[in-house]
Formats: structure tokens, sequence, C-alpha cells
């Protein structure tokens, strides 16, 4: 289940997360949502599914960096191929009961629009 991460820094973004998912919401000055970010997979090979005003819907792996704890890069979103949606939907409704509903509908409503055959992302780029 999704649970509000206690301290957060960015007055304009809220943190979600459980065992499977990380979700981030990015609001403008009038409370609008502008960005999301879902993490998903992420005891497996973890992706990101990104949305913005500015880019649309995008899909990535993350690149962990390095298995070595004496050198383990800076995560970086990677190229990834089609979303597969269908599953991760279902999914996320499960673990986002507990949400506001606003948000809850704004993210599945995006993940229902994104694009099933296309893998949507532009080359490599840093986590947010």
């Amino acid at each position: 289940m999704l649970r509000e991460a206690v301290l957060q820094r960015e007055p304009n973004r809220r943190w979600f997360s459980d065992d499977d998912f990380d979700l981030i919401v990015w609001f403008d000055a009038a409370a609008t949502i502008v960005a999301i970010q879902l993490c998903y997979d992420k005891s497996r090979t973890e992706r990101a599914v990104t949305w913005s005003l500015q880019r649309g819907p995008e899909h990535f792996r993350v690149d962990a960096g390095e298995d070595s704890p004496l050198r383990n890069e800076t995560p970086l979103f990677v190229a990834d191929g089609p979303f597969r949606k269908g599953r991760i939907v279902e999914m996320f409704m499960r673990a986002a009961e507990a949400l506001d509903p606003a948000i809850r509908s704004f993210v599945v409503a995006r993940l229902v629009e994104f694009p099933a055959a296309s893998g949507a992302s532009v080359g490599k780029r840093k986590s947010a």
C-alpha cells in the first residue's frame, strides 16, 4: 500500500512509496499536477513511467549503476521499449487505495492513456 514519505523538502512535490512502487507527483503554484514519475518492479528490473506537461509520456528502465558498494554510480533512466500497462495499472490501483482520490485518478488516467506500443523514451536521463 502506497504511503506518503514523511520528510519532504520540496513544497511542490509529494512522494509515495511501498515495496513495489515509488510515485512522485509535482504540482504548480495552483496545486495542479504538472508531472508524475511512477517507478515499478523495484525488487526486480526497476522501470519508470513518467509524464509531464512538457514531455508527455515516457518509459524507462532504471540503470542502478555498479553493484559494488565501493563504486555505485547514480541511477540513470535508459530507453526500455514498450510499456506493458495492463499489469501495472492493476497493481497500482490496488496499491493506491489509500491515496488522495484526485492523485490516484490522475495517475491512472495517465497510465491508461499511455501509448501501448510506444517505447516513448528519450536517450539517457538522470532520475529525478
